[in-house]
């Protein structure tokens, strides 16, 4: 079963037990990651962070940054914001180089 992906942040409506994915670019060589944070209901929906799967990764260069995946699974009725910052985990007093931020709905 492929999961969907949504690229661009914003709204999205899932039934429980729905599932969509997010996949980010990663500058992990330069020290960038991904984190995550849940606003409102945590109970709503379930988030789970990841690495493509290691055949996608296969041939590329020695020190290519991975993406990371997220799996975002409705659990129950009701709406949560799940905010993204892709930032070096160190600088915590510098601004992320990038936001993204999506409004969960489950119906």
């Amino acid at each position: 079963m492929t999961i969907p992906e949504h690229t661009e942040p914003g709204p999205v409506a899932l039934e429980p037990g729905a599932s969509f994915l997010i996949r980010l670019p990663a500058l992990g060589s330069a020290g960038y990651t991904w984190t995550w944070e849940l606003e409102g209901d945590t109970s709503v929906v379930e988030v789970a962070q990841g690495r493509p799967p290691a055949k996608e990764l296969e041939g590329r260069p020695p020190g290519t940054s991975a993406d990371l995946l997220f799996v975002v699974k409705a659990l129950r009725q009701g709406r949560v914001l799940l905010h993204l910052e892709h930032r070096r985990p160190w600088e915590e007093t510098r601004p992320p180089l990038q936001r993204r931020t999506y409004e969960i709905r489950v119906e």
